[in-house]
């Protein structure tokens, strides 16, 4: 199980998972990936998953890496790559036995046609009653009334009533994308403590952030509950070729910090308050994308802040360019 959360109006789109799996109530791995960014011919969207990860030789994340690659080879229109996606996972399942566990998947980002429209949707086998089955169906979201889908999948028990409510209050104001990431992130984080949690949520994870607008950079962030020097990112996928499985960097100068008040001093070592340094990286590594717009470039880029006073230089920048 893991603890996944969206959050999405007209300017922007925010999905972010935790990385833990675990089975018969042990943690099995604290850095699994469960987030994939899509761009394909008319769209820009995060995909993450809750429920059956690994089971008998299967894999959930290698099994989307493969098939967005494949499908995406031939028809990458949005709604043709998602309606695959549902019927061929649900022969895989039944391929290969696997009915009986439960998997939900979790898209959203920006369509873009002859307007931008945001979309949302899941693809599960969960009936109403919340039992899996052998039948995959897509729901699709649609922004309420203020403008704004929140939406929490996974392993809710552990998520603090008000969670939601709290997101959305800041989701629906004119606050930057950030301060909305920060409050899912520290959300989730503290439903990982959570005595309902019983091991299943993870305190390290990813998000993805996409802005409606389509010439802007895809940022995808690694947080983590304390300081590591590894850095873990998710998958990517450009349709027609291009692909990325999620990048582990690490090294001695490299350093990820948890999240952490703004007051506080920061995790870097440089002796300014965390507002007025890493405030605005979430004291964490970016792994960016571009933004997607015919003709593309694809170069690999790893890029450092200027050393701080602790002789420390912090990765800030990987991936596509």
């Amino acid at each position: 199980m893991t603890l996944l959360i969206s959050i999405q109006n007209s300017k922007y789109t925010i999905l972010l998972c935790d990385r833990r799996i675990t089975a018969s109530g042990s943690v099995v791995d604290d850095y699994y990936n469960k987030l994939t960014v899509l761009c394909c011919n008319d769209a820009r969207v995060a995909i993450a998953f809750t429920g059956l990860a690994r089971f008998n030789g299967f894999d959930t994340d290698e099994w989307i890496m493969s098939y967005l690659n494949r499908a995406g080879d031939t028809d990458d229109a949005f709604d043709s790559l998602m309606e695959g996606l549902r019927r061929e996972i649900e022969i895989e399942f039944v391929k290969n036995k696997l009915t009986s566990n439960s998997l939900t998947f979790l898209i959203c980002g920006f369509k873009y046609d002859k307007s931008t429209e945001p979309v949302c949707l899941n693809i599960s086998n969960l009936d109403e009653s919340g039992k899996p089955s052998s039948r995959f169906v897509i729901n699709r979201r649609t922004l309420d009334e203020d403008g704004v889908i929140v939406q929490i999948e996974g392993w809710t028990p552990a998520v603090e009533p008000g969670t939601r409510a709290s997101i959305k209050k800041i989701a629906k104001s004119e606050s930057r994308d950030q301060h909305a990431l920060r409050k899912a992130v520290l959300s989730l984080q503290k439903a990982s403590k959570h005595k309902d949690a019983m091991k299943t949520i993870g305190m390290n994870c990813n998000s993805a952030v996409i802005d409606a607008r389509v010439d802007t950079t895809i940022v995808t962030t690694y947080h983590v509950g304390k300081a590591d020097r590894t850095v873990y990112g998710p998958n990517s996928v450009v349709t027609k070729g291009m692909y990325s499985y999620g990048p582990m960097l690490r090294g001695e100068d490299l350093l990820t910090g948890p999240e952490i008040k703004k007051r506080d001093p920061c995790w870097c070592g440089s002796g300014l308050l965390f507002k007025s340094c890493h405030m605005r990286k979430f004291g964490s590594s970016y792994i960016k994308l571009p933004g997607f717009n015919r003709p593309l470039t694809y170069v690999s880029r790893i890029s450092f802040d200027d050393p701080r006073p602790s002789g420390k230089s912090f990765c800030v920048a990987g991936g596509f360019a």
